[in-house]
């Protein structure tokens, strides 16, 4: 569902000690809208949590004309907002550009404390990802393996999306043909440009964490995304931009607390974040991850999750393969479903939609929650401890997307 009208997303990252609690709403803008704390005696159109003391009541207004907004500081504002570590000054208007992020950052010397970001959208850019592979083969003995076939769809900007599969259908080889790592026959299309053609100019806009992590262990988290920053940002940044870049990826990610420990002392969750922070660090438009909660128990995995669902309300597209999905199903805005049919050993797509119409579709649910695993039970070979019914359903969602 593509955005028609400017509007702003709040995302509220609440720290304590090592952990954080993510509260996120998106405000479509009006002519005129103002942004401060919630607050019963005084009426405001964008709002953050009572509990985030450091925005005021009266924080400051959008204003919105000719599809263009500037956001503008009230006179006595104390903690004003950031945007690329420069503080909007009380009382003066600045120019929103498409995905300007505007930051106020939180007291971080307190134990607890909440780190505000203001994500906006101009409703300009229909930013869409446009999938159209027609088959993805290598050569193995001498012959031809065809490993993909007829997988098409489009997703939205902004949205986060889970891959499921059976075994052996191709979920990674899916995700390298998208990326452009391992480009199938066919055609990848973002915001008007093919990736496959573009590589060398888009790839900078692509985020790629792997299942493993590849971090030095003896260095430090803040040195871990200098470094990142370094060979991700533009070389025209100047010292203080990498700087900016840093601190606000540590806030985003909500490793602040950490940036002076080694990478090998933290948890698994903390490194898993820190992996996906050097990825975020260089802004990519679109973000792939591997089975980043493997290993991860249900509060990491719950924690790592609401990070992304953060990064996808950015205006990213998110893209992720995990095998315990159940925790987490209310997260994903989409899910893709493939599946290896056992007529010619090839993966192809037994489903593509939101979680509810996934669940209907393949007839799973658990004490009428969404039951994501259990379609990978409906798909698996009988051999494996599934069903057997790849076939099945690979034909039915071809024939429902033929109608």
């Amino acid at each position: 569902m593509n955005e028609n009208r400017p509007s702003i997303t709040v995302i509220c990252g609440f720290h304590s000690g090592s952990s954080t609690d993510w509260w996120q709403k998106k405000f479509p803008l009006s002519e005129k809208d103002t942004m401060g704390r919630e607050n019963d005696s005084i009426e405001t159109s964008i709002v953050t949590p009572r509990q985030i003391s450091t925005v005021a009541p009266v924080q400051g207004m959008f204003i919105t004309k000719d599809g263009k907004t500037s956001y503008h500081a009230a006179p006595d504002t104390v903690n004003p907002l950031y945007r690329n570590n420069i503080p909007l000054l009380p009382g003066k208007g600045y120019l929103l550009e498409d995905r300007d992020m505007l930051v106020l950052y939180g007291d971080d010397s307190q134990q607890e404390y909440a780190d505000v970001f203001f994500v906006y959208s101009s409703g300009q850019s229909a930013g869409e990802l446009s999938v159209d592979i027609r088959e993805r083969s290598v050569m193995a003995g001498g012959r031809k393996k065809t490993l993909l076939k007829n997988i098409r769809m489009d997703i939205p900007q902004g949205h986060m999306v889970l891959i499921l599969g059976g075994s052996g259908a191709g979920k990674t080889t899916f995700m390298n043909a998208v990326m452009g790592y391992e480009p199938a026959d066919g055609k990848i299309v973002y915001n008007g440009r093919d990736i496959y053609r573009d590589f060398d100019d888009m790839k900078y806009e692509i985020g790629y964490v792997p299942q493993q992590d590849l971090l030095r262990m003896s260095d430090t988290v803040y040195n871990t995304l200098m470094d990142a920053a370094l060979m991700r940002l533009p070389k025209s940044c100047t010292k203080d931009d990498y700087k900016s870049a840093v601190e606000q990826t540590m806030r985003m990610l909500g490793l602040k607390r950490e940036q002076f420990n080694r990478v090998g002392k933290l948890s698994g969750g903390q490194r898993k974040r820190l992996s996906i922070a050097v990825e975020y660090i260089g802004n990519p438009s679109l973000f792939f991850l591997d089975e980043p909660d493997s290993g991860l128990d249900s509060g990491m995995a719950m924690e790592l999750m609401n990070n992304l669902r953060a990064i996808a309300d950015q205006g990213k597209i998110v893209i992720v393969i995990s095998h315990s999905p159940n925790r987490v199903a209310e997260m994903f805005d989409e899910v893709i479903v493939l599946a290896k049919s056992e007529e010619d050993n090839c993966g192809y797509l037994a489903f593509h939609g939101n979680t509810a119409d996934a669940c209907s579709f393949f007839g799973v649910t658990v004490k009428e929650n969404a039951d994501l695993e259990g379609i990978v039970s409906r798909i698996n070979m009988k051999e494996e401890g599934g069903e057997g019914k790849g076939d099945y359903y690979i034909r039915r969602f071809a024939e429902r997307t033929d109608r």
